[in-house]
């Protein structure tokens, strides 16, 4: 696997495009601009879901909860993108795409902010920090946790 040669950090658009979000996307982002990482848990069944939506995937439950992450986890799978997939990304890349396993039992997706030369691996701890888009809206991200990471 070849090194990751660039800082995902130094090139990141100042105002990044964003989506139109619906209600339940809103939730995700507002709590971000908090510094909050959540994800929704079902009352039914307990079922943990990410991204929010307005029903459970499990059991098409309508009374769902938010619960606060805190925010570490594991790198699931990884991507390393290198076509950006919005004109404003162009100086951005490559960037890194992580699935993130959280300690809480829920996957989520992100980017991971890495420093140059630093290649991510499955398995490596990661813990979320967050960027404001906005006065209203926040971005999660992850970085790596580089202590008692091994060298093999």
């Amino acid at each position: 696997m070849s090194k990751v040669t660039t800082s995902s950090t130094a090139r990141r658009p100042e105002k990044r495009p964003f989506a139109h979000l619906r209600g339940e996307e809103r939730i995700y982002f507002r709590a971000a601009a908090e510094n909050r990482l959540v994800f929704q848990r079902c009352v039914a069944c307990s079922a943990m879901q990410f991204p929010p939506r307005s029903v459970c995937s499990s059991c098409l439950g309508h009374e769902l909860t938010i619960e606060d992450a805190q925010g570490q986890g594991s790198i699931y799978s990884f991507t390393v993108v290198h076509r950006p997939g919005h004109p404003a990304f162009r100086d951005c890349v490559p960037y890194v795409v992580v699935l993130v396993d959280l300690d809480e039992g829920v996957r989520v997706i992100a980017d991971l902010e890495i420093e140059s030369g630093t290649t991510p691996r499955v398995g490596d701890r990661v813990e979320a920090f967050f960027e404001p888009h906005d006065e209203e809206y926040g971005v999660p991200r992850f970085r790596l946790i580089l202590e008692g990471r091994s060298t093999q």
